[in-house]
């Protein structure tokens, strides 16, 4: 990745990901990092959120 395409997704809040859907991205913070997110007690966070997002769709 070159360093000007860097700085556009750094600035992006999206980080990029709104050029892959045809809809608005919608970015959720949630506590922990990559890997932290996904074990306790992080991962009650995570699972909130996704349950409420996917109601959204559903």
């Amino acid at each position: 990745m070159l360093p000007d395409e860097l700085s556009e997704i750094l600035q992006d809040p999206t980080w990029g990901w709104n050029k892959f859907s045809p809809d608005p991205v919608e970015v959720h913070f949630v506590p922990g990092n990559h890997e932290t997110m996904m074990t306790n007690p992080h991962v009650q966070v995570l699972a909130e959120r996704l349950l409420v997002s996917l109601d959204q769709i559903i």
